[in-house]
């Protein structure tokens, strides 16, 4: 992470903005303002949305990519408690079989669903995808990994970073697509 007060381009409106402090993170793939920058359009993040505007999800379906841990673990839980199907898509079946109790502990009448997914793994990825069955509404691709601590390789033989965060949910999607 580092603060730059080099020049940059509003967000909003695109015009130059000369010793904003930017925030860089990969975790998030995002950069983030640190600090408001008023502009004619609106302040950066002053959007005021929040998960209790979701409308009544109600026969939709969504699948979220590592839904049983951080955002995609709260992602499922806001589409399940405003009645969306959520299936959660994850390596691990164990914990996310967990995550899916924590939700229906607190949901009450929460769908949510547990399929294997390891998106390190094309062979896996297109398993998931001849498996699925039915409408799919929402594809959330949330799950990924960040700096191995050593370099590693997906069982198809790319960088594992690259592999997973990229090709893994390029193919899902590419396969899911009607």
């Amino acid at each position: 992470m580092c603060s730059s007060d080099l020049p940059q381009d509003c967000f909003s409106c695109g015009q130059v903005i000369e010793g904003a402090a930017f925030r860089y993170t990969t975790l998030t793939r995002s950069i983030a303002l640190l600090g408001r920058i008023d502009c004619s359009h609106r302040r950066f993040f002053d959007v005021g949305w929040t998960a209790r505007q979701l409308p009544d999800l109600g026969g939709r379906v969504a699948v979220i990519t590592g839904g049983n841990s951080g955002i995609g673990w709260h992602t499922a839980y806001a589409l399940a408690a405003h009645h969306g199907r959520v299936i959660i898509a994850c390596r691990n079946v164990d914990k996310g079989e967990a995550a899916a109790r924590r939700i229906r502990t607190n949901v009450v009448g929460a769908k949510v669903v547990v399929r294997r997914l390891d998106l390190a793994s094309i062979a896996s990825v297109r398993e998931f995808a001849d498996e699925w069955d039915g409408p799919l509404h929402l594809l959330i691709n949330n799950a990924g990994v960040m700096a191995p601590p050593r370099r590693a390789s997906t069982e198809d033989g790319f960088e594992l970073q690259f592999g997973t965060n990229h090709l893994g949910h390029y193919s899902l999607t590419g396969l899911l697509l009607p």
